[in-house]
């Protein structure tokens, strides 16, 4: 028995499969079994917590720490997610009227703002789960602000290849074909570029490149946008 699920991942998607004997459930982990999930919530990439009801915050890893700008996990306990949002009042009673209505929720949309003043566009999913200790939520955030603004991108490459079809009837088919090759070829570049976070190797790996390919077409084309801190040595 395979269960699938998928991830996203630098450079690009990945696939979780869990594997079990046919017929046999698979076995859940022994009470003291050691599995240290405090330790596996605190490396998540992504913000995870804990919250009660009525939104107070029962447990937070270091991803949300980071996200809302605060030193310790014990200085938010207690306090409620609304605090952080865009809209405290408004954001935070439809996120929760929304959970309790389905009982979960799916990539709301909301922004985050920090306690020194960073914003984040933010993914929020969650799931309430009712026990003998009493409903808790268990929620995923995901800082989405360094997504690709894919309809400016688009929008880029629409003009530059409008420049190219102008040219009909005052350039060779030859010579055009050429530069809407070469239009095109920047733009996968500058994309794979802005996807990896200026990750040279992995934009190379996203492109089917060699690394020395890539850096001859980064020279060719005057592209230098990695962002600051993320360029890989090349020598």
């Amino acid at each position: 028995m395979v269960r699938a699920s998928m991830m996203t991942a630098e450079p690009g998607l990945v696939f979780l499969l869990q594997l079990g004997h046919v017929g046999a459930p698979l076995p859940a982990p022994a009470p003291g079994s050691g599995i240290p999930l405090d330790e596996l919530m605190d490396r998540l990439p992504d913000a995870f917590l804990v919250l009660d009801p009525q939104g107070g915050i029962r447990r937070a890893n270091q991803a949300f720490l980071n996200l809302v700008q605060v030193t310790t996990e014990s200085s938010i306990i207690g306090e409620k997610l609304g605090r952080w949002l865009s809209q405290p009042g408004a954001a935070a009673s439809m996120l929760f009227a929304q959970l309790q209505q389905h009982g979960s929720i799916r990539l709301f949309s909301t922004q985050l703002t920090g306690d020194l003043g960073a914003e984040a566009e933010v993914e929020i999913s969650a799931a309430g789960l009712a026990e003998a200790g009493g409903p808790f939520i268990a929620m995923v955030i995901r800082d989405i602000s360094r997504r690709l603004p894919m309809h400016d991108v688009q929008d880029r490459l629409r003009a530059a290849l409008g420049a190219v079809a102008e040219r009909i009837g005052k350039t060779p088919l030859p010579l055009m074909v050429r530069d809407t090759a070469e239009v095109v070829e920047r733009h996968c570049i500058e994309t794979a570029l802005r996807l990896t976070q200026g990750k040279r190797t992995a934009a190379a790996e996203m492109l089917g490149l060699s690394r020395q390919s890539l850096y001859a077409k980064l020279e060719r084309y005057g592209i230098d946008d990695a962002p600051e801190g993320a360029r890989e040595a090349t020598g």
